[in-house]
């Protein structure tokens, strides 16, 4: 659902994308492109608010592993609250 459509990180083979991990309580997505991440993150923040979940953007934070210049502009956000990015 929060990843249907959206082509998330190679990961060394070009028929395989990763869009998320899940561990416990904890959730990582992953993405090559700022649109495709904001993607995410905007069906993440309505499934939350459907199970009434909380993203707390203090507790959050988005690693840049690509220097490329179009993630070295992007911001993203959750309920007004920018996240950190590394």
């Amino acid at each position: 659902m929060i990843a249907e459509g959206v082509h998330g990180a190679v990961t060394g083979s070009e028929d395989e994308w990763v869009t998320h991990m899940l561990y416990a309580d904890d959730l990582t997505l992953l993405a090559n492109a700022p649109d495709a991440m904001h993607t995410m993150l905007n069906r993440l923040v309505v499934y939350t608010h459907s199970k009434h979940l909380t993203i707390i953007p203090a507790k959050s934070e988005v690693v840049r592993f690509n220097s490329a210049a179009q993630f070295s502009s992007a911001h993203f956000y959750v309920s007004q609250c920018c996240f950190n990015v590394l």
